[in-house]
């Protein structure tokens, strides 16, 4: 299972630029936004920081999230995910 840190590294989103501070004291969410594709983190709260129970991506260019899923680096690929973009 992958973690956030995981995801960050994969997407290159580690320095911190592309995070959107969330304002609520649950910090449930972590809101990154690269690319102009919004990354939505659902976190497990009260449990360790790098549990992420899921991931949702949005934007108004399919080929910006096609994109980002599709990215292959050479060490690593996502786990396995659905997603309703179609072919």
């Amino acid at each position: 299972m992958w973690g956030l840190s995981d995801y960050r590294s994969y997407w290159g989103l580690s320095d911190g630029a592309y995070e959107i501070p969330e304002i609520s004291s649950l910090q449930a969410w972590r809101i990154c936004c690269r690319d102009n594709v919004i990354l939505l983190f659902e976190m497990a709260v009260g449990e360790s920081e790098e549990d992420v129970l899921a991931v949702y991506l949005a934007s108004f260019d399919r080929e910006r999230i096609a994109s980002l899923l599709n990215r292959t680096t050479q060490d690593r690929q996502l786990p396995d995910y659905r997603t309703n973009l179609g072919s």
